[in-house]
């Protein structure tokens, strides 16, 4: 990345080319940097077998909202992708209940 501003990421089969400007706004950005306010619903989803995104983010993540409905759904069998059908009710239903309120 230091020679060309670019690298190659491989993930689940996929590749992605990723560049430097890429990262440096993502870290200037980056939603655990300062509070927010949030007005709205808002569900965060994790699976707790996801190797990318560690179990303690989404917690990070409320900590740093000034919301009142807010919540966090943690999928025991789930990884990164949230990608199986039981995945995909949850996401869902998740959408559903805040279209609904």
């Amino acid at each position: 990345m230091k020679k060309k501003g670019i690298i190659k990421y491989s993930s689940y089969g996929f590749s992605y080319l990723i560049k430097k400007k890429y990262i440096i706004e993502g870290r200037k950005n980056k939603i655990l940097n300062k509070e927010f306010k949030w007005n709205k619903p808002l569900i965060l989803i994790q699976g707790l077998k996801d190797n990318v995104v560690t179990p303690d983010v989404p917690e990070k993540i409320v900590k740093k909202i000034k919301g009142k409905q807010i919540q966090i759904k943690l999928l025991k069998n789930s990884d990164h992708r949230l990608s199986d059908p039981f995945d995909l009710k949850i996401i869902n239903d998740s959408i559903q209940s805040i279209i609904k309120n």
